[in-house]
């Protein structure tokens, strides 16, 4: 199993991204996953601001863990409280390192 430092690396040198969606229960995490599975890529998932304090980061990340570990495949959650300054320091990145990030098909 590759870690996520490796298959971001992995995305970036192809040109490719990983998804992030934001979930707020275990029917979403199942389908995001069922998904991701389905056309092979790795996942991110995360909860907003509210959900971590409604459902709580813990129970997610054990259930993440949990399907990572038994089905072996790449799916990780995103742990990052976002920030405006978080978001400047990322976009700020991003330009210096050229990434272009462009939706498929209606995602955004």
């Amino acid at each position: 199993m590759h870690s996520l430092r490796d298959l971001l690396e992995k995305a970036q040198d192809s040109g490719a991204a990983i998804g992030h969606f934001n979930i707020s229960d275990l029917v979403l995490l199942k389908a995001v996953f069922a998904a991701a599975q389905e056309v092979n890529v790795p996942v991110l998932v995360g909860l907003s601001e509210g959900e971590r304090e409604f459902v709580g980061a813990g129970p997610i990340a054990a259930f993440v863990r949990k399907l990572r570990e038994e089905f072996g495949f790449p799916i990780f959650l995103n742990g990052v409280k976002p920030s405006f300054r978080g978001l400047q320091c990322f976009l700020k990145r991003v330009r210096v390192i050229g990434v272009c990030v462009r939706p498929i098909g209606s995602a955004v």
